[in-house]
């Protein structure tokens, strides 16, 4: 894999990611963007669940760590928002219902009592400013009280880290084929 594709830039949500309908005010928003190369596919679901399928080796464990610590709280953990989404036979991808699909974006997320989380995965086409497709990964999140802004405060740099590393370990694994 050539390193221009493993590089991962902060980014602007794009004006046409339909995630910016969400929330009119948010208490976390950001983007990311990797490098597509030619033989990736268009598949924006396809796309997210390598992604999810694929994280940063170390993210796991920083997982476990935010359960163990949310538990006491009220909020969820993974598992139980994973074990609701099947009961439901919800679509999901790994803990994240999936709210919306388009062509080129799709949407997913969780609501809890603490903060509503969206995220999505977005192909942009090759455009003057960058001659390949961009898939840009893109947060938002709107608080309901003092335990979310204070939870978001705490977690804003491990989701960081997070997203960054898994676009860097799922390019460096290989995006999935046409």
């Amino acid at each position: 894999m050539k390193e221009y594709f493993l590089s991962v830039c902060r980014s602007d949500i794009p004006i046409s990611s339909n995630i910016r309908s969400h929330y009119k005010k948010t208490d976390l928003r950001d983007a990311y963007s990797v490098l597509l190369p030619n033989s990736a596919t268009d598949d924006p679901e396809r796309l997210a669940r390598h992604l999810h399928e694929n994280p940063a080796p170390w993210f796991h464990t920083l997982l476990r760590i935010r359960d163990l610590l949310v538990a006491p709280l009220g909020i969820k953990t993974s598992r139980q928002f994973e074990r609701d989404a099947k009961q439901q036979k919800r679509d999901h991808i790994s803990f994240f219902l999936i709210f919306s699909c388009y062509r080129h974006e799709i949407v997913y997320g969780l609501d809890d009592v603490h903060l509503d989380f969206r995220a999505s995965v977005l192909v942009v086409p090759p455009s003057a400013d960058s001659p390949c497709r961009k898939l840009v990964a893109v947060t938002v999140v709107k608080c309901h009280n003092s335990l979310g802004r204070l939870y978001i405060r705490l977690i804003a740099p491990f989701h960081k880290l997070a997203v960054i590393g898994g676009l860097r370990q799922a390019a460096k694994i290989g995006w999935p084929a046409i």
